[in-house]
């Protein structure tokens, strides 16, 4: 017998875990939760459904709004989730998309998606699908239900194939372990945090390289003081907005910088090739002799980061 929705309410939370710190199931369209993520504790309206089969087209799957066309709302100010329950070989995966556009519309729809998604998600633990009506779909583990709620209050766009390799190293794709999940859900977390950290600080540059001022598409947010390194804030004034070429030789110790007037000075073996390699010349001719600061002065790069990066970076520095 299908669950009555409030049960089916009950149920996702479980498979999202113990980071749920507050539900009331209501009648599940929408049942409100507490969930704890990085960003705080964010409520949800979570307005869910089973995901079902489409008559029309074997590879389509759905999930519905119940048959009275009850609204989909926001109360107290939640932010409005659907939630399709779906399982693959016996697996469960969460199906869930903003839904936001549907505030307060009374008529009968259905979620349609590609059943790809869902073999997918149980492969990599991650999936996206963008209907027909230009509509964005995720397909998750239902352990990840927290880093999407990050993504999706941040405004950030994950990467299917980093999440993939995230919840490959964690093991979640392996096991159920509680240990395992618990590791997946902090490393796709991670993900989102340093996608925002990106975002802010190519903003802050105005969309340019700060040694090069190019754009192209190419930037990056590189971390001054490097996220691997206990402490390392993700916060503007530990960012340098680089194209991929300089954030590499950054990254490698090809660069130096001057923790306090910015300035660049390279590796002497780059300096060597320079002589000899025409792109190599270019390379650095097009290289500013300074780093470029942000026009706030709140997200200049802080003199600490730099040096805290040289005493952590061991021996790559030692040219310099």
């Amino acid at each position: 017998m299908p669950l009555k929705r409030f049960q089916l309410f009950d149920q996702i939370c479980d498979l999202i875990g113990p980071t749920i710190v507050m539900r009331d199931s209501n009648d599940g369209w929408p049942g409100i939760a507490e969930v704890t993520s990085q960003t705080g504790q964010i409520r949800v309206a979570m307005h869910v459904s089973n995901v079902g089969s489409h008559a029309r087209k074997e590879y389509e799957r759905r999930f519905q709004n119940p048959g009275d066309r009850s609204p989909v709302s926001d109360p107290n100010g939640a932010f409005p989730i659907l939630v399709g329950l779906a399982s693959v070989n016996e697996a469960p995966i969460l199906v869930v998309l903003d839904g936001t556009s549907r505030l307060n519309r009374n008529a009968r729809f259905s979620i349609l998606f590609n059943l790809s998604i869902l073999h997918e998600a149980a492969v990599c633990g991650w999936a996206e699908y963008v209907s027909g009506a230009q509509e964005k779909i995720t397909a998750m583990h239902p352990r990840l239900f927290p880093a999407f709620l990050d993504a999706f209050r941040l405004g950030i766009e994950v990467s299917p194939l980093l999440v993939a390799d995230a919840a490959a190293a964690s093991g979640l794709l392996d096991t159920q372990a509680e240990v395992e999940a618990e590791r997946a859900r902090t490393m796709v977390t991670k993900l989102v945090r340093r996608a925002a950290f990106g975002r802010d600080v190519c903003r802050a540059y105005e969309q340019k390289c700060a040694m090069c001022e190019i754009d192209l598409g190419l930037l990056e947010g590189a971390h001054i003081l490097p996220a691997n390194v206990p402490g390392s804030p993700d916060e503007v004034f530990n960012g340098l907005s680089l194209c991929r070429n300089h954030h590499r030789s950054f990254d490698l110790g090809n660069i130096w910088v001057d923790p306090d007037s910015l300035a660049v000075e390279w590796h002497p073996k780059i300096l060597a090739l320079s002589n000899h390699d025409p792109a190599v010349g270019a390379f650095l001719a097009m290289t500013r002799a300074q780093v470029a600061r942000p026009a706030l002065v709140g997200h200049h790069p802080k003199p600490d980061m730099f040096q805290k990066r040289y005493e952590s970076a061991g021996s790559i520095y030692g040219w310099r």
